[in-house]
C-alpha cells in the first residue's frame, strides 16, 4: 500500500511556463502522486510526484500567460498552499553564444551567481540616462545555499564522471514513446542548429529556409549530441529578446548565457535555481522545433540535480517566513481607486530594487485606506513581509517599531535609537518586504529643516535614518505635498483626490445599506455633490443614515441646516485607528493647526477666504488676506503650503502672471467652524468685506472685466452679517456692486442692493444723514 502523502510532505516546488515544459518535468518523475488539496483561493493546477528521496509539486503558468508577473503569482500561490523550502524554474530559453560561451540548441543554461548578479537579473528594468545609454538597476536574490551546495557537488561529479543527462533522456523516451514520436521530444540534428550573424535579421517568412546561408556562423563540429551545461547569469525580462546585436551587447556587459521571461518574478519571493534548455539564440531567427527537446534537456538536468540535494540539508533549510505587522484588518468592502493602484504598480514594480513612493492628498480622501488595500494586495501577490508604522509623531513611529521588534524576536531591552536601528537592520535582511509609513504630516521629525543629524538623546532623532534602505519598498502617506521634495522624488508621488462619481455612489450605497444601482437617484446625486465625492465624508453620512434610518432627502435637509454638526459626527470604523478622527471636520482642523504653527501668512489666507467664494480666487485677494506686512514671495510661498495640504488648488489661467486659486467648499466650512469655536469668525468675515471693498472697482464700463472677477467674492463676503462692523462696512461694497449692476443693465438686482444699502444707512446713520439721503436718491 502506497504511503499517504500530505501537503507538508511537499517542500520542493517546480514551476514551468509552458505545458511543453511541464510535460517533460512530469515525465522525469520516478512516481506520480495523487492530487493534494490546495488553498481555497489558489487557482494553480498542480502535479505531484517523487524524484529520488524528494517529493515535488509542479505548477505551470496559465495558458497564454507569460512573463515575470504571472510567474510571481503562480509561485506565491504555491507557497501559500505548500511549505516550499526550495524551488526550481525549469523550461526553455534563448542562448547567448559568444567566443567564450559555445552554447548550442539543446544545451542547458543554469543560473549561478556571477559578477554583480545573483544568477538572474531583469535586463529590461532600469533607466535611460544622458546620451541615450540604458542602465539596468535592481538586484535579485541568489538561490538558497542548499541549492548552491548541490550545484557545486554536481559540477565536481561532472568533472570526474560526467552528468548522466542522456540516461535521463533515454529513460523518458522509452517510458513515453508518444512524446518522441508525436511531439518531437528528441534531438533535432546539427543541420537544424544554425547560428546567424547577430547583425543579420530574419526575413518575413516563418522559417529560415530563405535566410542567407552565407550569414551562418561556422562552428566546430561536436563529437557528441549529449547536451552541455553552462553556468552563469540568466537575463529575464517582460519581453522576448529577438535582436542579435542587443543580445550580444547585454551578454558581454553582464556575463549572460541565456535570455528568458519568468525568472525575475521569482528570485526575491521563491528561493530557486533557474534551469533553461536552449531552444533558440534570442535573435530574430526563432522557430519552435527545438522547444520540446530543450524542455526535455532542462527537465533531465533538474532530475539529475535533485539527486545532489541532500535530504538533511533540506531539513535544515527553513521555510521562508512571512511577517505581517499591520494594525488594521483588510477592508473587504474597499471600493475602486483603480487609477491610483495602477500608478503605484508602475512606480513600484516587482524588480527586487529598493523603491519608494508617496501618496498624498487632502485629509479624508482615503490615503490610509488605499495604503491598507495596497498592503494586503502586495502581500497576496508576492508572499512578502509587510509592516505598518505611523509617522505622525516620533512616539507613534517608535511604537510601530516596537511592535515589529516583538514579531521579529528582537530584544525589547534595547531602547530608543538602538531599538530603531536594530529593527531597520532586521527588515533590510529580509528577502522581500513592504513598509508603510502612514500619516507623515510633520516632515520635520523625519528630516530636520536644516539638515542637522542629531545624536544621543536629542529630541529630534531625524527618523529618516531608521527607515530601511536595502532591497524592498517604502510607501509613505501624507497630507503634505512637500513630502515629494523632502522624502521622495517628485516623480514618485501619487496625488489622491475625490472618488469618481461611480465609486462614490457605490461607497455610499454600500455603507448606508441602500440598494445597489449603477445610476444614482436625484437625492443621491445631490448629496454626493455636496460631499464633493470625498470618501470620509461619504462614509460619515452613510453611517449616520444607516444608524438613524433617515432618508437621503431628510439627511440633505438636515445637512443644509446644520452642516458642521453632521460632518463632525464620529462613526465607528474598524479599518481606521481608534485615536484618528473619523470626521472630515476634525481631520482638517488638525491640519489647520499645523499650518497655524508653521506659517502665519498661510493661516490668515485660509481664515479669510473661508468667507469668500471658493472658486476663482485671484492672487490679489490672497495677498490682501495676508496683509501689508508680507512680501509677494512670502505670500506665494504661503499659498504654496496650502496647495501642499490640498486646501487650495491652482487654477490655470492662460497668460496670467500670477496664479488663481480654488478651495474645497467643505474646507471652507471646516475653517469657519474652527473660527467660530474660538470666537474669531466675526473678525475674519469682517476682514473679507474690507478686502473686497478695497479691491472692487467703481463699477464703470472700463472696469467691468475686473468687476466680474471680484463679484462672486464680494457677494459672498456681504452675506456674513455677523461680521464685526457689518453695518458700517457692507453699504460701501453693496453700493459698488449695485453701480456695476446698473452698468450691466441688471436693474432689478441693482435695485435690491440699493434697498439693502438704504436700510443699513437708516439703521446706523439715521434718515437725515447725507449718506442716507444719497442712498434714497439712488433709488429715485
Amino acid at each position: 500500500m502506497s504511503q499517504p502523502y500530505k501537503k507538508e510532505h511537499y517542500q520542493i516546488g517546480i514551476i514551468c511556463a509552458l505545458h511543453t515544459e511541464a510535460a517533460a518535468m512530469i515525465a522525469m518523475l520516478d512516481e506520480e502522486h495523487p492530487k493534494q488539496t490546495s488553498q481555497k483561493d489558489d487557482p494553480n493546477d498542480y502535479s505531484f510526484g517523487r524524484i529520488g528521496v524528494h517529493n515535488l509539486v509542479i505548477a505551470c503558468l496559465p495558458a497564454g500567460h507569460m512573463g515575470n508577473t504571472p510567474a510571481t503569482s503562480v509561485a506565491n500561490n504555491m507557497k501559500r498552499s505548500f511549505p516550499i523550502k526550495i524551488g526550481l524554474m525549469v523550461g526553455i530559453g534563448g542562448g547567448a553564444p559568444s567566443k567564450t560561451v559555445d552554447i548550442r540548441l539543446g544545451d542547458i543554461a543554469v543560473s549561478q551567481p556571477t559578477g554583480s548578479h545573483g544568477g538572474v537579473f531583469q535586463w529590461d528594468y532600469g533607466k535611460t540616462e544622458q546620451g541615450g545609454e540604458f542602465h539596468h538597476s535592481g538586484t535579485l536574490d541568489k538561490p538558497p545555499i542548499a541549492l548552491l551546495n548541490a550545484l557545486q557537488s554536481l559540477k565536481i561529479y561532472d568533472i570526474n564522471k560526467g552528468i548522466p543527462l542522456q540516461d535521463a533522456l533515454t529513460t523518458m523516451a522509452s517510458n513515453n514513446p508518444r512524446m518522441v514520436d508525436e511531439f518531437g521530444y528528441e534531438y533535432q540534428g546539427a543541420d537544424e542548429d544554425q547560428l546567424f550573424q547577430s547583425t543579420y535579421d530574419h526575413p518575413a517568412e516563418e522559417t529560415c529556409e530563405d535566410c542567407d546561408v552565407k550569414e551562418v556562423i561556422k562552428r566546430k563540429v561536436r563529437k557528441s549530441t549529449i547536451p552541455r551545461v553552462f553556468y552563469g547569469n540568466i537575463a529575464s525580462g517582460n519581453q522576448v529578446m529577438k535582436h542579435g546585436t542587443t543580445r550580444d551587447r547585454i551578454a558581454k556587459k553582464e556575463k549572460v548565457i541565456c535570455f528568458e521571461m519568468e525568472a525575475a518574478g521569482l528570485m526575491d519571493n521563491f528561493p530557486c535555481l533557474v534551469i533553461r534548455g536552449i531552444c533558440d539564440y534570442a535573435d530574430s531567427h526563432k522557430n519552435k522545433i527545438w522547444q520540446p527537446y530543450a524542455a526535455a534537456t532542462a527537465a533531465a538536468f533538474a532530475r539529475v540535480f535533485l539527486g545532489f540535494v541532500e535530504k538533511q540539508e533540506m531539513a535544515d533549510t527553513p521555510v521562508q517566513k512571512q511577517y505581517t505587522v499591520v494594525p488594521l484588518p483588510r477592508n473587504t468592502d474597499f471600493i475602486g481607486r483603480h487609477d491610483i493602484f495602477q500608478k503605484l504598480d508602475q512606480l513600484l514594480p516587482r524588480t527586487g530594487a529598493y523603491q519608494t513612493a508617496a501618496i498624498w492628498g487632502l485629509g479624508g480622501c482615503g490615503k490610509t485606506q488605499m495604503a491598507l488595500e495596497y498592503t494586503y494586495r502586495w502581500q497576496q501577490e508576492t508572499s512578502g513581509s509587510v509592516f505598518w508604522v505611523r509617522g505622525d509623531t516620533e512616539a507613534s513611529f517608535s511604537q510601530g517599531y516596537s511592535d515589529i521588534a516583538k514579531e521579529a524576536g528582537i530584544s525589547l531591552d534595547l531602547k530608543g535609537e538602538d531599538l530603531l536601528l536594530a529593527v531597520q537592520k532586521w527588515i533590510e535582511e529580509l528577502p522581500n518586504w513592504l513598509l508603510i509609513i502612514d500619516n507623515v504630516d510633520d516632515l520635520r521629525i523625519f528630516k530636520g529643516a536644516y539638515g542637522h543629524h542629531s545624536t544621543g538623546s536629542s529630541p529630534n532623532p531625524e527618523l529618516l535614518r531608521f527607515v530601511p534602505r536595502k532591497i524592498g519598498i517604502v510607501l509613505w502617506t501624507s497630507r503634505d505635498n512637500s513630502i515629494l521634495r523632502k522624502l521622495v522624488d517628485y516623480s514618485r508621488g501619487v496625488e489622491v483626490g475625490g472618488m469618481s462619481d461611480q465609486e462614490a455612489l457605490k461607497l455610499f450605497q454600500s455603507r448606508s445599506g441602500r440598494p445597489q444601482s449603477k445610476q444614482p437617484c436625484d437625492e443621491e446625486s445631490e448629496l454626493l455633490d455636496l460631499l464633493e465625492n470625498l470618501p470620509l465624508a461619504i462614509s460619515q453620512s452613510a453611517a449616520y443614515i444607516r444608524l438613524t434610518r433617515s432618508t437621503v432627502k431628510t439627511y440633505i435637509e438636515m445637512l443644509k441646516e446644520s452642516e458642521t454638526e453632521l460632518l463632525g459626527y464620529e462613526f465607528s470604523d474598524p479599518h481606521r485607528q481608534s485615536d484618528i478622527p473619523n470626521s472630515v471636520m476634525k481631520t482638517w482642523i488638525i491640519s489647520m493647526k499645523k499650518i497655524a504653527q508653521e506659517n502665519r501668512c498661510a493661516e490668515k489666507i485660509l481664515n479669510t477666504i473661508a468667507y469668500l467664494d471658493n472658486q476663482g480666487l485671484p492672487f490679489e485677494v490672497i495677498s490682501a488676506a495676508c496683509g501689508d506686512s508680507f512680501k509677494k514671495h512670502e505670500v506665494l510661498l504661503a499659498a504654496g503650503r496650502l496647495v501642499d495640504y490640498s486646501f487650495l488648488q491652482i487654477q490655470t489661467t492662460v497668460g496670467a502672471e500670477l496664479p488663481t486659486y480654488q478651495e474645497h467648499r467643505l474646507v471652507q466650512l471646516a475653517t469657519r467652524q474652527a473660527l467660530t469655536e474660538v470666537k474669531q469668525d466675526s473678525e475674519f468675515s469682517s476682514n473679507a468685506i474690507q478686502i473686497l471693498d478695497e479691491l472692487f472697482p467703481d463699477g464703470t464700463h472700463e472696469t467691468r472685466d475686473l468687476c466680474r472677477v471680484y463679484l462672486p467674492h464680494a457677494l459672498k463676503s456681504v452675506s456674513w452679517k455677523e461680521a464685526d462692523r457689518y453695518e458700517d462696512l457692507a453699504p460701501e461694497l453693496l453700493g459698488k456692486i449695485g453701480r456695476y449692476y446698473w452698468e450691466e443693465g441688471r436693474s432689478n438686482e441693482a435695485e435690491q442692493l440699493e434697498l439693502q444699502v438704504l436700510d443699513l444707512r437708516k439703521r446706523v446713520l439715521g434718515e437725515q444723514h447725507p449718506d442716507t439721503i444719497r442712498a434714497m436718491a439712488n433709488l429715485a
